[in-house]
């Protein structure tokens, strides 16, 4: 990062940690990384793991023969705190400085995305001839709000960029116009914002080059790269953006082809073990069966792990992955009660979910689940039935690593286009605490509430999660210590956590829950869904025509 470099383009990932060191950080989150250490991995989540969506940009343009360098402040940041010091801007700064590139492109996520503008003001500072593009999930779903907040940026992709970022590069040289680009949004001479028509249909997968790994920092070795059988999601969960991203569609591989970027990933970087990166894996089966029966056929001898929700494998299944090399699934849970899952549009059945791990667990697999508190719906009956599940199947050993976070009106969502609709209020529009609580330096204050939670009983109960999964964990003694595959370095987080205390928290006496209109929450979160398509497809929304 710190060399002098001449660039064609320059793609950017923002630092995406708090400003703070772990032990400044949420006591019972710490207390619990602290028992865990050790005995459960969730494998697919890694503090330093790259941006592999920057990556295969960069691929793309190599293939074109545009010189490009990806640098990653986020492992930067990782990288400066193994000797107790925070990133800057004047450690971006000094890496920009250096730096001397016609095309700058910057991938923002929603907690990050201030931070992003801040990194193109400095660009434009430091070289303002040169052209500044925003990406990603935020400014997919906030184009305009980006470009009447941040004159540093020239224009914002919305959703995926692979079939235009060469078209974003001759844009920068001068041989093309911008609104001759599909899915972008800029200013006009007058200052107004315009949107370009986006093309909803599908890329073929297979003939996008594999992501330029070459161009990753060292500081995030082992490697863990990404491997998609699929782009997308089927689902339509009322607080996830992912299947907005994409356009609500979903695109398959073919299998021979994903198995060859897996032997690719073994012989040219020494790759032992790679994410299934599907957002629900097994979401075509006949995809993810073909997928299985290739790798076991090729005899490739790579481990993995994929994420996918419950009722998707069956015993079948099940055996193929586990010969095939799968070591974890991980299975969206969120939540202990039916009524919660029908109410935030998450198609599974809760009841299938011990069925599911004994499956998956009789094959050979650990399991891995994910939780989210203070979803539209929650009270503390439920959050507290979640948490009795969660104690029972950790006791049972049905379960084996944990993920827990907060519910969080991410743009692009029916929670944050109308939440009100779901029984729920945003009572936070800084994009800077949209913390789910995922990591130990990612942690926020819940941004929402409800009638029948404050965001005092949210965070309790997302701290009640974590102390009663640290204690069932640590208690399995060593059981846990044979899931682990990941070099210790990229297994949980990168710097020590302290031995902290609980603290203790009055809970305030709330209201009687409201009842909530579900027609009026499933007609809302068709409105969105309509509503985020247009966005993606057009840049305008139809809830302003």
């Amino acid at each position: 990062m710190h060399q002098d470099q001449r660039l064609e383009v320059a793609l950017l990932q923002p630092p995406l940690f708090k400003a703070i060191f772990p032990e400044e950080q949420d006591a019972v989150f710490n207390e619990y990384m602290r028992a865990i250490s050790g005995l459960s991995t969730p494998m697919m989540d890694l503090g330093t793991e790259p941006n592999h969506g920057l990556l295969q940009l960069a691929a793309i343009l190599i293939a074109d023969d545009v010189k490009v360098d990806v640098f990653d402040f986020h492992v930067l940041d990782v990288w400066l705190r193994r000797s107790q010091r925070i990133i800057n801007d004047d450690d971006i700064i000094e890496v920009i400085r250096r730096k001397n590139a016609r095309l700058w492109g910057i991938s923002s996520k929603v907690v990050s995305s201030n931070r992003a503008m801040r990194i193109a003001a400095i660009i434009k500072e430091l070289h303002p001839d040169a052209r500044v593009v925003m990406g990603g999930v935020h400014p997919t779903f906030q184009a305009a709000e980006v470009l009447n907040q941040c004159d540093a940026v020239d224009a914002v992709v919305r959703g995926e960029a692979d079939h235009i970022i060469t078209d974003l590069w001759r844009w920068a040289r001068g041989q093309k116009e911008i609104f001759q680009i599909e899915g972008v949004s800029f200013r006009r001479p007058d200052g107004s914002v315009a949107h370009t028509e986006k093309s909803l249909t599908q890329v073929d997968l297979d003939d996008i080059p594999y992501p330029a790994y070459q161009l990753v920092a060292r500081e995030t070795d082992p490697l863990v790269p990404r491997v998609l059988t699929a782009r997308g999601c089927t689902l339509r969960c009322v607080f996830c953006s992912s299947a907005a991203l994409f356009g609500y569609k979903f695109n398959s591989r073919q299998p021979a082809s994903v198995v060859d970027q897996i032997e690719h990933l073994r012989e040219e970087y020494g790759c032992e073990f790679v994410c299934i990166g599907d957002l629900t894996f097994m979401a075509h089966r006949a995809t993810g069966v073909a997928v299985c029966q290739e790798m076991i056929r090729r005899q490739t001898n790579v481990f993995w792990s994929a994420q996918t929700t419950i009722g998707r494998i069956d015993a079948e299944a099940a055996s193929l992955m586990a010969r095939a090399g799968c070591v974890q699934v991980g299975f969206g849970v969120e939540t202990g009660t039916q009524f919660l899952h029908d109410h935030n549009n998450k198609r599974i059945k809760i009841g299938e979910a011990v069925r599911q791990f004994e499956i998956v667990k009789a094959a050979g697999i650990s399991v891995q689940t994910y939780w989210v508190f203070g979803l539209p719906g929650e009270t503390i009956k439920s959050s507290l039935k979640s948490i009795e599940l969660l104690r029972e199947w950790i006791g049972k050993e049905l379960i084996d690593a944990v993920h827990i976070t907060v519910a969080v009106p991410y743009p692009g969502t029916p929670l944050f286009d109308d939440p009100e609709s779901l029984g729920v209020r945003i009572v936070d529009r800084d994009f800077d605490n949209y913390w789910s609580g995922s990591a130990s330096l990612g942690i926020g204050y819940p941004v929402i509430e409800s009638d029948a939670l404050s965001r005092e009983h949210i965070q309790t109960f997302w701290r009640l999660a974590h102390a009663v999964a640290g204690e069932g964990l640590s208690a399995r003694g060593d059981g846990g210590s044979r899931l682990h595959y990941i070099p210790e370095s990229n297994s949980s987080n990168d710097v020590p956590l302290l031995d902290v205390t609980l603290a203790r928290q009055r809970l305030p006496v709330r209201s009687t829950p409201t009842k909530i209109d579900r027609k009026a929450a499933n007609l809302a979160t068709s409105i969105s869904i309509k509503r985020s398509r247009e966005e993606l497809r057009s840049g305008r929304s139809i809830l302003d025509e």
